[in-house]
């Protein structure tokens, strides 16, 4: 997962690949909509993303790894560049 897109994945060193939004389609709602958005903390929206795969019946291992990557990704956007809500992440917040 590249820190400047949180949706992707790196392929081969210093290439993105973009990964669709199944789980997020699925889930009924999306977690940065409008009216939630601009108040959603990183923290929330790993809990709600962890409960829609598990409702998807990924397996086990699969929820633990994603959980500790986004737990990753979360502590350096709060302490690498001061971010707490979800409306904040952007690629010039994340990348200078």
């Amino acid at each position: 997962m590249h820190p400047c897109y949180p949706d992707s994945s790196q392929s081969e060193p210093g290439q993105v690949v973009r990964r669709s939004a199944t789980v997020s389609a699925r889930s009924g709602h999306h977690p940065s909509a409008p009216k939630k958005g601009q108040r959603l903390t990183m923290e929330r929206a790993v809990q709600e993303y962890l409960q829609a795969h598990h409702k998807v019946g990924h397996r086990p291992k699969t929820l633990e790894w994603h959980h500790m990557v986004l737990s990753h990704l979360q502590q350096y956007l709060l302490t690498e560049c001061h971010l707490l809500l979800v409306h904040q992440i952007t690629e010039r917040a994340c990348c200078g």
